[in-house]
C-alpha cells in the first residue's frame, strides 16, 4: 500500500501542474488515494482530501479495513476466487443507475 500510495501522491502533484484538462484524472486519482487511506485507517487524512472535493460519506471502517491475505499465516488465508486479495479497493462514482440506487437505499 505504501507504494501505491507514493505513486498516487506524486500523480497528483504531477496532475496539479496541468490546469483544468486533467481535471477527471485528477479527481481519479484523489478518490483512489483517499480509498486507500481509508484501508490503511488513517481516516482524518481521507477526510482531509476527500471532504473538499464534496465527498459526504463513507463505508464503515469494517469495510474498509479487512484483514489482507498477507496478515494471516498461510494455513489460514483463504483466498479462493479473489484475483489480487492485496490490492486496494476501487470506489466508482455513478456507477448505479438512478433506479438501482434508489432500490438499494430503500432496503436500508
Amino acid at each position: 500500500l505504501a507504494e501505491a500510495e507514493r505513486q498516487l501522491r506524486a500523480a497528483l502533484a504531477e496532475l496539479g501542474q496541468q490546469g483544468p484538462k486533467a481535471a477527471d484524472t485528477r479527481r481519479d486519482a484523489v478518490t483512489r488515494l483517499g480509498v486507500l487511506l481509508c484501508q490503511a485507517g488513517r481516516d482524518a487524512e481521507a477526510e482531509e482530501l476527500l471532504r473538499p472535493r464534496g465527498f459526504e460519506h463513507r463505508l464503515a471502517r469494517g469495510v474498509f479495513r479487512y484483514p489482507l491475505p498477507r496478515d494471516q499465516p498461510a494455513e489460514a488465508a483463504d483466498t479462493a476466487g479473489v484475483a489480487d486479495a492485496g490490492a486496494p479497493l476501487w470506489a466508482l462514482d455513478g456507477a448505479l443507475s438512478g433506479g438501482m440506487l434508489a432500490h438499494l437505499r430503500s432496503l436500508f
